[in-house]
């Protein structure tokens, strides 16, 4: 159960034989802490940018008209897709492009494409788990620090990150949901003009038509095609995920700071373990959690090797007082008499007799 405690490891021993349930910070890791509590806020406010804007894949107005049917926004500069909201750059009342950013259908949770919104969710999802540890983050500071709740939050921003890395790879598996799709002239070799999509319900007629279908055919998942390219979304969104990743390095940096006592208990511990006693310890309780409990295994340890003790001085006795020969023979009057002569008690003989197959273990001292 115990084996061989890795260095981080001792600060949750310490925590399971209850030594202080709020462990104290020096003012090393009370920075630490701070510069991982920025980090998480800033992970999260990247993301929830991310999961917001509408720059995620663009294309020109210019390139769009290469490819596809665009006559009838007059005034076309851009078109931007992002995993809830969309922007359409032209002139009149068909662009869409001001605060707040407008989102498909009218609803966040409305996408054309279930790539993209498995996408926002993981993202929310990540933000809303980072929110968990930045709260503990601010109080851990106030007094209510202990390790095992501080690793426990640690785990929680690593899962975060990679929820974050998930939705990028959910996202770029969609990609072909960007691609022109339907053909309106046919030419010799290929179709020559494809009919092109927007976001907007107003030039779709009708909620159930939108898309964002602004890029080439041969756009396909985790390839961009030529002609659209990445916006800032996409990048802040990965920023968010390296940082959530610095943060949870900085997390396992914070430890306690510990006094003398608590320092000797774990040393006493690792002694403890490297004299090979955690088979008793196992046999004689399932957890050690608390003082008393240890202190009870250490007496009962002193005990076994007071009885050693006992059987090594009634060897010396024999060895001194009975010959080897006597010794080995079988037992009978005349070993009896020895015995009786000697005053010895009849009932350390057989104790005497024995011989021990280890090595005495090192008396621990008492706690």
């Amino acid at each position: 159960m115990w084996g061989a405690f890795a260095k981080d490891d001792e600060h949750t021993i310490a925590y399971m034989l209850g030594l202080d349930p709020h462990e104290p910070l020096s003012w090393l890791n009370i920075a630490t802490n701070v510069i991982y509590s920025i980090f998480l806020l800033m992970s999260a406010m990247f993301a929830a940018i991310g999961i917001g804007t509408y720059q995620w894949v663009e294309a020109e107005a210019s390139d769009i008209a290469q490819y596809g049917d665009i006559a009838h926004i007059p005034g076309l500069e851009k078109v931007s897709c992002g995993l809830v909201s969309y922007c359409i750059d032209a002139a009149g009342d068909v662009g869409e492009c001001t605060l707040p950013w407008p989102v498909y259908n009218d609803d966040p949770t409305s996408q054309p494409s279930n790539y993209w919104t498995a996408t926002a969710g993981l993202i929310a999802t990540a933000v809303a788990l980072l929110g968990l540890p930045w709260i503990y983050s601010l109080v851990s500071c106030l007094g209510c620090y202990t390790h095992t709740r501080q690793k426990r939050a640690v785990h929680v921003v690593n899962f975060a990150a990679g929820l974050m890395l998930l939705s990028l790879f959910v996202w770029a598996a969609g990609f072909h949901e960007y691609a022109v799709e339907e053909c309106l002239h046919d030419g010799a070799d290929s179709c020559q003009l494809y009919k092109t999509k927007f976001p907007s319900h107003i030039l779709e007629g009708g909620k159930d038509n939108i898309g964002c279908r602004i890029c080439r055919s041969t756009m396909t998942s985790f390839s961009m095609a030529d002609g659209c390219h990445f916006g800032w979304g996409s990048f802040i969104t990965i920023a968010a995920m390296i940082i959530t990743a610095c943060a949870g390095q900085c997390g396992r940096a914070v430890k306690p700071k510990w006094d003398k006592n608590q320092e000797w208990w774990i040393d006493y511990l690792a002694d403890w373990t490297k004299l090979g006693l955690r088979e008793t310890l196992a046999a004689r309780t399932s957890l050690v959690d608390s003082e008393q409990q240890l202190k009870v295994a250490v007496a009962q340890h002193n005990a076994d090797l007071e009885a050693r003790a006992q059987q090594q001085h009634a060897k010396r006795w024999c060895d001194i007082f009975v010959p080897s020969a006597e010794r080995r023979a079988p037992r009978g009057a005349h070993v009896e008499s020895q015995w009786v002569a000697h005053g010895e008690p009849p009932r350390q003989r057989t104790m005497a007799e024995q011989h021990l197959r280890s090595a005495p273990h090192p008396k621990i001292s008492s706690v």
